[in-house]
């Protein structure tokens, strides 16, 4: 046995030993994206296409932001440069192989581009030089590939980039796991499934159709809340205004009676889009900011309204931001992880 201990603690001794380095963990700025862009082109025609669809308003928001931060690394940066970030973007034109686009693929990914019918290499790479990292590869073979087919793969880029980044949230916002009494109580009041985080506490302020639920994180509030009414009302925005203002007139108050959130689509409109939900086929998205009357609070919302037809009734599953000295996108992306798990109750 003696023998056998040491020979174990020698190959534990050579195997953390030599030139091999074990990969970090990524950890990266919510929202942030690294375009790996060549240096001899530098902020080019290729390089500002892509960065024009990853900077594109964020919707909605008090103050003007972007989709994704976006920084630029040169391609002869050693890997280290980015390894702390999360989302990467290669892109641009292969042509004969010989440019420094070919060399950095050669060298640092070590695998050879296999363009489609279109002229396009298309992968997603996992853990390239850190885990928990995503690298987006798009390379056209030449520039006429390039300019038959970027609008919409950038399109679709964007579309992925979002989707992951909803992924990590909800891996942060549920690290502790779920709170099973708040969900428990939504499914018996709503007949509604809804994961609420762990941390997320419920508020006193709460009847049969109206249950809310909030954290507080130095000078930032994260509120969700639910309610319905009995009745199929047409999914539209005008609806959807006077049934959320009237609720939070009613339960979203603030120290006195004539103090309560309300949205505020003077300078900023209301925005809806038609999207499915889990087993939801037909939900109505809205994104927006709201105020509170007679107060100088506000922040951005973001909300789902659709038809329970066992029910026979109209639910709203709303989440609200307040942060007054922070911009608004991550947080309200953070709640949007918790609103993606809405879903009707699970049949028996």
């Amino acid at each position: 046995m003696k023998y056998f201990l040491c020979a174990l603690v020698g190959l534990l001794l050579l195997s953390c030993g030599g030139n091999h380095q074990p990969k970090p963990v990524a950890f990266g700025k919510s929202s942030e994206v690294v375009l790996l862009v060549n240096k001899l082109e530098g902020r080019s025609y290729l390089s500002d296409t892509i960065s024009h669809y990853l900077s594109q308003p964020f919707l909605l928001s008090p103050q003007p932001e972007s989709l994704f931060e976006v920084k630029w690394v040169p391609l002869d940066n050693a890997p280290g440069k980015w390894l702390d970030h999360q989302s990467i973007v290669l892109t641009g034109v292969y042509n004969d192989g010989s440019n420094e686009l070919a060399h950095f693929i050669k060298k640092e990914l070590k695998v050879s581009p296999q363009f489609n019918a279109s002229g396009w290499w298309v992968v997603v790479l996992d853990n390239p030089w850190a885990y928990g990292q995503k690298l987006y590869v798009l390379v056209a073979k030449d520039m006429t590939s390039f300019n038959r087919k970027s609008t919409v793969l950038f399109g679709q880029l964007v579309e992925k980039l979002s989707n992951d980044e909803l992924k990590r949230n909800g891996s942060a916002l549920f690290e502790q796991g779920v709170n099973e009494k708040a969900k428990r109580s939504l499914l018996n009041e709503f007949a509604l499934a809804l994961d609420v985080p762990y941390d997320f506490e419920p508020s006193i302020s709460k009847s049969k159709n109206f249950q809310w639920f909030y954290k507080q994180k130095e000078s930032e509030t994260y509120g969700v809340f639910v309610t319905d009414t009995l009745a199929l009302l047409p999914l539209n925005i005008g609806n959807f205004k006077q049934f959320r203002n009237t609720r939070t007139a009613q339960y979203l108050k603030y120290e006195t009676d004539s103090s309560f959130m309300q949205i505020e689509d003077v300078d900023l409109p209301v925005f809806m889009q038609r999207k499915s939900i889990n087993s939801i086929s037909n939900v109505a998205e809205y994104r927006g900011v709201w105020k509170v009357t007679n107060d100088y609070m506000g922040g951005s919302f973001l909300s789902y309204m659709f038809h329970d037809s066992s029910r026979q009734s109209t639910v709203l599953v709303d989440a609200f931001y307040y942060a007054p000295k922070q911009k608004k996108r991550d947080g309200i992306n953070l709640l949007e992880a918790i609103l993606v798990t809405t879903d009707s109750k699970p049949s028996k």
